[in-house]
């Protein structure tokens, strides 16, 4: 998702972010993977890869759904400028039904001109692929 310049602070991440997770809990794939794609698809059909992400963290944690309440805990953290175009993490931990959390990470990439907001990584538990 190219970002607008209004869209580069940190409470508009956090809404888009939130958004995001949103559209994951009501099993929008294809619609997730649209606006904000899917950086670990790796070679794999990316809204498959979202699907397949998702399920694994979710038997990782025991659990079989995400609450739609939306992400317990985002942080956003702005990342110094270099020449890697990383310019933000923004990590979510989302509560399955069984009380566990996954996490559900996304980033923005680019340059000042043309920054973009990516979906991530799904996962049970931060690096844990």
């Amino acid at each position: 998702m190219q970002l607008l310049p209004q869209q580069q602070n940190v409470n508009a991440l956090r809404d888009l972010a939130s958004a995001g997770v949103d559209l994951l809990a009501t099993g929008q794939f294809e619609l997730l993977v649209e606006r904000y794609g899917y950086a670990v698809a790796c070679g794999r059909n990316p809204v498959d890869a979202v699907m397949m992400d998702l399920a694994e963290a979710l038997s990782e944690t025991s659990g079989n759904k995400l609450l739609q309440m939306g992400p317990n805990n985002l942080s956003v953290v702005f990342c110094q400028q270099s020449d890697s175009g990383l310019r933000a993490a923004i990590d979510c931990e989302v509560t399955t039904q069984a009380g566990k959390n996954i996490w559900v990470s996304f980033v923005v990439t680019g340059a000042e001109a043309g920054q973009f907001l990516i979906l991530e990584e799904i996962c049970a538990e931060p690096g844990s692929d």
